[in-house]
């Protein structure tokens, strides 16, 4: 009973803290200037007339020409993540069932841990090039952490 118990406590934690992780809109622009946009704040998002409106639930709308965007970035498990040191990296897809991608623009290498839930190592390497693919057929399903440099992002492998 006791065992049953633990384990509702901690899948119920589990639950609040998926819910309370924002999500962001990161909106690249061609002339390198970014804007982040929290999806909570936004009441829904269109395309119109070339154009990407934002319109806010505080009632405020905002119109960006699309020929001036360059990227649309979203952050949660779609496995799009912006590292702290101005660098991105892509990976994708998530959930992986054999191969997942990292897309590097950056021209540094960077070093790619994967670990499991529990936390032991199970691959690392330097990505070399601007676009690899790590093979994780071998892996059972689950969560696993993927490290890149110093960023950790959460992938589920099926």
């Amino acid at each position: 009973m006791k065992q049953i118990l633990l384990f509702l406590f901690f899948f119920l934690l589990g639950l609040t803290q998926i819910h309370a992780q924002a999500v962001y809109l990161g909106i690249l622009s061609i002339d390198g200037t970014e804007k982040s946009v929290n999806i909570q704040d936004l009441k829904n998002i269109t395309f119109f007339d070339s154009n990407l409106n934002l319109n806010y639930w505080s009632g405020t709308n905002e119109s960006l020409p699309t020929n001036s965007i360059r990227k649309l970035i979203f952050t949660s498990a779609t496995g799009l993540h912006k590292l702290d040191d101005n660098k991105i990296i892509t990976v994708y897809p998530n959930p992986v069932i054999d191969f997942i991608a990292l897309k590097n623009t950056s021209a540094n290498n960077i070093n790619v841990s994967i670990y499991s839930i529990t936390g032991a190592l199970i691959l690392s390497q330097q990505q070399l090039s601007a676009t690899q693919t790590i093979n994780v057929s071998n892996l059972q399903k689950g969560l696993y952490f993927l490290k890149v440099n110093n960023q950790v992002i959460k992938f589920i492998k099926q």
